[in-house]
């Protein structure tokens, strides 16, 4: 094997054994079976992890997928990705310190080149309105989905199956399809007909 070739697999092989995704950061989570602790799932993919930084002390579980082709995807300190999340990191997506994601969401940066009639849409290229940004101690609850170019404030919190498509401001409340401000954090609870 020539000596450039053979230095490009001892990386690849040290990456996969202590690189930012290995398995070493793995271990723990393995060994312990324990949820809500420090680390990456065993079954978690992490299609590019040179581009993927997550926080040491951040939780990736099981099944979650994370493509970072182009821009990268930044997960910060103390916050938890949970099952079967995808985040499809096409224009970048950042996720700041102590965020909750609950299962089954989606959040994809980017979008096919609709607008074009030329070619099909599958090979068709991407467009963008920018990356993806959840600020500091926002929660998404479970399947919801968060498109392109959309700014998630601090603390804010998105309800259940919500589809943000446009940014949401600090410590509101949001939820439905679309997802619209129902509330914000602090005020006096609303009786629920008043927030669907």
């Amino acid at each position: 094997m020539p000596r450039g070739k053979l230095s490009i697999l001892m990386k690849a092989i040290a990456d996969r054994a202590v690189g930012p995704c290995s398995v070493a950061r793995r271990l723990p989570r393995l060994l312990t079976h324990i949820e809500n602790v420090q680390g990456v799932a065993f079954s978690a993919r992490l299609y590019h992890p040179r581009r993927t930084q997550i926080a040491h002390n951040a939780l990736i579980n099981h099944q979650v997928a994370i493509q970072s082709p182009g821009a990268p995807v930044s997960i910060g300190e103390h916050s938890q990705v949970n099952f079967n999340t995808v985040i499809l990191g096409g224009s970048g997506v950042t996720i700041g310190d102590r965020v909750m994601i609950g299962p089954n969401c989606t959040i994809a940066a980017g979008n096919h080149d609709y607008h074009q009639t030329e070619v099909s849409l599958r090979f068709a290229g991407t467009i963008s309105q920018g990356p993806i940004v959840i600020e500091d101690d926002a929660w998404l609850g479970a399947s919801a989905v968060v498109t392109d170019g959309v700014t998630i404030g601090r603390g804010a919190v998105i309800g259940a199956g919500a589809v943000v498509t446009k940014s949401i401001p600090p410590m509101a409340i949001a939820t439905g399809v679309p997802a619209r401000v129902v509330g914000y954090r602090g005020e006096p609870e609303q009786p629920i007909k008043d927030a669907a």
